[in-house]
């Protein structure tokens, strides 16, 4: 082999080489976690020397949000691309006036808003069904607060059996976010001009409740909610990846009582104490936890009080009063049982357990039932009352009704209230109509010790011997 033949070989072994440190090159590029930047050129190195931008006046305000303890929801049950750590700024801001549970997978959604007074949804994976957002839906209806944290589309790698491909991962709040008029964007934006050291790192100025602030975005895409409010809008020298104008973008919105920024990182890695971000944090908790949430029938234990009163008018009610009593302690609370065989009013009650022919004998007033020998009326239902159960919330010194046809009835329909399972039968926020078959539990030990003992109210008659004590 002459020289030209050997230089022409090792030409064409240096041209593989390359090729090939291109190729793991841009493999490495594409299976980074961040956007892909293959659409804008990078600046200068010098424009991307980190500067880090100080907050508008040097103070953030300290103490707790929120006048009343509240539960804030936060999902994690759609692949959620977020670890617990990242939302470690705004669980400092929450503190512990107000209590923070994760959702998990397979879970009940509505069930689990029913006990819920805010719900935050960070970067899913995967989203909502039809009947998940229909339950967010009367949530905020109900004037539950939701908080949406969304990113920009990624091109990442997947890999296989037959080796790596390109895949798009994408917030998927498309679906929830249409039922408040909030529409995500997919394209990452970005400011060589205005950026907290990197073009990608954009600024945005506040709006509304955040007039004055200057909030740090990483990697954020637009947010829009035709009608809405917007919070956070970026400089006019700002553009969007897919396209070249430069002009002023919302990164965050408000639609009612629902909140979405286009960003989710500016909890992570620090970045919460650049610029004003601390108070973009302060802000998000204080609108998860300022809501005043009406709850119906069907959000049943989760509006009874720290010790609510449950009372029933005859002692073959027991099976049905002590499950009552069970739930509510399983929810923190510390009920008291009593007995009210003669008359309903005027006693404050939180919870009353009856039966129609108990209701016919006794001033029913109180209860928001009208009740004959055979009929039974209620806001939205009139008509026979055999095997039937109602379960009301009137309005007058009792905040809880359930009325059945008799008291096995009564003990089933507290299964299904119990079990979450009653949200099918609703026909209203304060009304609920069953037909349940009778039940044939009957518990050992109905005289036994618990906590939810009570004395009858004054001038009724002692209870049956059957209702002398509830147990656990």
């Amino acid at each position: 082999m002459d020289a030209e033949d050997r230089l022409a070989r090792a030409g064409v072994f240096v041209g593989v080489a390359v090729v090939v440190a291109l190729v793991v090159g841009f493999g490495a590029t594409l299976g980074s976690s961040g956007p892909s930047d293959t659409s804008v050129a990078y600046p200068n190195a010098s424009d991307m020397v980190p500067e880090v931008v100080e907050a508008t006046d040097g103070t953030a305000e300290a103490g707790p949000v929120g006048e009343e303890s509240r539960v804030v929801l936060v999902d994690n049950s759609h692949a959620n691309r977020f670890d617990p750590d990242d939302l470690r700024p705004l669980l400092e801001e929450l503190g512990a006036d107000h209590e923070v549970v994760f959702t998990s997978g397979g879970g009940d959604l509505e069930a689990a808003l029913s006990e819920a007074d805010a719900y935050l949804i960070v970067d899913p994976g995967v989203p909502h069904s039809e009947t998940e957002a229909d339950a967010v839906e009367s949530f905020v209806a109900d004037g539950g607060r939701v908080v949406m944290l969304g990113e920009p589309t990624r091109v990442d790698v997947a890999t296989g059996p037959l080796g790596g491909s390109l895949v798009d991962v994408r917030s998927r709040l498309g679906r929830l976010g249409s039922r408040f008029g909030v529409a995500f964007g997919t394209d990452y934006l970005y400011d060589e001009v205005t950026n907290e050291g990197n073009y990608k790192r954009v600024l945005a100025e506040g709006r509304g409740d955040l007039e004055g602030n200057r909030t740090a975005l990483y990697t954020a895409t637009t947010v829009e909610a035709p009608g809405g409010e917007r919070l956070l809008v970026t400089p006019e020298t700002t553009r969007l990846a897919a396209r070249s104008e430069a002009r002023r973008h919302p990164v965050a919105v408000r639609s009612g009582n629902v909140v979405a920024v286009g960003d989710s990182t500016f909890l992570t890695g620090g970045k919460s104490v650049v610029a004003d971000n601390e108070r973009l944090v302060r802000a998000i908790a204080a609108f998860a936890v300022g809501g005043d949430r009406t709850r119906g029938v069907a959000d049943y234990p989760h509006y009874l009080p720290d010790e609510p009163r449950i009372s029933y008018t005859s002692g073959e009610l027991l099976n049905a009063t002590k499950a009552l009593a069970r739930e509510a302690r399983a929810t923190g609370r510390s009920p008291t049982v009593s007995a009210t065989t003669r008359s309903l009013a005027p006693r404050r009650t939180d919870v009353l357990v009856t039966t129609f022919d108990d209701l016919e004998r006794m001033d029913a007033s109180a209860t928001g039932l009208a009740v004959t020998s055979t009929t039974v009326s209620v806001p939205g239902y009139e008509g026979s009352r055999d095997g039937v159960a109602v379960v009301h919330r009137p309005d007058g010194p009792i905040d809880l009704v359930v009325a059945a046809a008799s008291p096995e009835r009564a003990t089933a329909v507290v299964g299904t209230m119990n079990g979450g399972e009653f949200h099918g039968e609703v026909l209203s926020d304060r009304t609920a109509v069953t037909v349940v078959p009778e039940t044939e539990e009957a518990e050992e030990g109905t005289n036994g010790p618990g906590t939810d003992t009570g004395e009858p109210p004054a001038g009724d008659p002692a209870p049956p011997p059957t209702g002398e004590a509830v147990g656990p």
